[in-house]
């Protein structure tokens, strides 16, 4: 089974939401604060091992984020080759998410994602070899010496340049990418940097133009948020475009959604890697989109169960594309003689997967039918006890109380008041 080493950045992510993205010269009221493990990699991390990935992360954590490392392992990352640096602040995202539209604008601060060393990397890299995977972005230091010394130990890599910067084309070494993965403006970006004039190039278009540019370059897939995905691959002197739609959902938060398609998207890929290449990229696109949509459905202030939502949700939209599950984790077609060997559990998984998404939503249900029954009985409850009072308070039963009275005997009211000031007696 293919390993997965994610060399990738760690962010601290401070996000705000806002009416709407702030302009040049702009201030703002924001009306909610959140703070959250973040940075492209560590998010990517993440959703590798939510998908089912075989993952190691390789970073370089501040002193006020090892909370983040720890949060990272209990998700199923493997953090063996993380450091933590004694001295010196994590990164940082400043974000701000239109409470309008779902978008953001980020803002970053370096941190220990500055730090990265060639020499680190060349221990780290003595780990793995030709049939596993190295995933980069574009937020840490010497990414493109670390990219060129995986590439030269036979890793396949699998590139993500976000932030895509000018000059990225001297920094890292694009020929040696296996597969990219970049959105439609940084499509467009590196379109520049290659030297490309044509225009209204976009889509499967641009795909291609990317595509053709680098010798060794298995595929380039371009993610057109609401619009879908596009991707063009070729293998063995065949090649292939793939056009997936988006799901019409209710966006929320779109942070994060890119990072979840790309780990989704490798889970699957290498989960599938006994099939037609082309299938395994038709599968993976799929699956990738589908995660995606439902990672933007969830706000930052319920993201914390949503997390424990997600893979029910997705298991259960691709379980008829992944019908069983092999004994190393990763779901496989086998339709040779091994089959009857499957348990009850590989053979019946998306049922189960089914039946438990369904008992959780029950459960919900008669939670927040439960609640409203106790919180009509309370408000009953003080009802009927007002009302035993006014009741008292009348019949003069039950309990002493002061009460105005004038000068000839009778009950004073407050909204009347008297010319000469009240008297006072107790009545039992």
């Amino acid at each position: 089974m293919s390993k997965i080493l994610n060399y990738g950045s760690i962010n601290i992510d401070e996000s705000f939401i806002v009416p709407r993205i702030c302009l040049s010269g702009e201030t703002l009221s924001s009306s909610e604060y959140f703070v959250r493990a973040g940075g492209k990699g560590a998010n990517q991390s993440i959703a590798f091992a939510k998908a089912g990935g075989r993952v190691y992360h390789s970073g370089n954590f501040g002193y006020d984020a090892v909370w983040i490392k720890d949060y990272m392992a209990e998700n199923g990352v493997d953090m063996r080759y993380s450091r933590v640096n004694d001295k010196e602040r994590n990164g940082r995202a400043f974000i701000q998410v239109s409470k309008e539209t779902g978008d953001n604008c980020i803002v970053l601060y370096p941190g220990t994602n500055g730090t990265y060393t060639v020499e680190e990397a060349a221990v780290v890299l003595n780990s793995f070899g030709p049939s596993d995977w190295i995933v980069q972005q574009n937020e840490i230091s010497h990414g493109g010496k670390i990219m060129q010394m995986a590439a030269e130990r036979g890793l396949n890599v699998f590139f993500n340049p976000a932030p895509l910067t000018k000059g990225i084309l001297q920094e890292f070494l694009f020929n040696k990418v296996t597969i990219l993965v970049v959105n439609e403006h940084e499509a467009q970006s590196l379109y520049e940097e290659l030297g490309g004039s044509k225009t209204n190039v976009f889509g499967l278009d641009m795909a291609a133009e990317l595509l053709q540019n680098f010798d060794k370059m298995q595929g380039v897939v371009i993610t057109l948020g609401g619009e879908g995905v596009v991707a063009r691959f070729k293998h063995n002197d065949k090649a292939k475009d793939f056009k997936v739609p988006s799901r019409k959902v209710k966006v929320k938060d779109t942070t994060g959604a890119g990072d979840t398609f790309v780990g989704y998207f490798l889970a699957a890929f290498i989960r599938a890697e006994k099939e037609d290449y082309f299938q395994r990229v038709e599968k993976a696109l799929q699956e990738a989109n589908v995660a995606s949509s439902i990672a933007v459905q969830h706000s930052i202030e319920n993201i914390m169960f949503s997390n424990f939502l997600f893979m029910l949700l997705l298991s259960a939209v691709v379980a008829q594309q992944t019908p069983t599950v092999s004994t190393n984790g990763f779901r496989e077609d086998n339709n040779d003689s091994d089959e009857k060997h499957e348990s009850w559990l590989q053979k019946n998984d998306r049922y189960i997967f089914i039946i438990i998404l369904s008992l959780l939503i029950l459960a919900i249900l008669i939670w927040y039918i439960v609640r409203s029954i106790k919180s009509m009985r309370k408000r009953l409850a003080d009802e009927n006890q007002g009302h035993m009072m006014m009741v008292q308070n009348v019949s003069g039963g039950g309990f002493s109380e002061t009460v105005p009275v004038d000068a000839n005997g009778f009950h004073k009211m407050s909204d009347y008041p008297q010319q000469q000031p009240p008297q006072y007696t107790h009545r039992y």
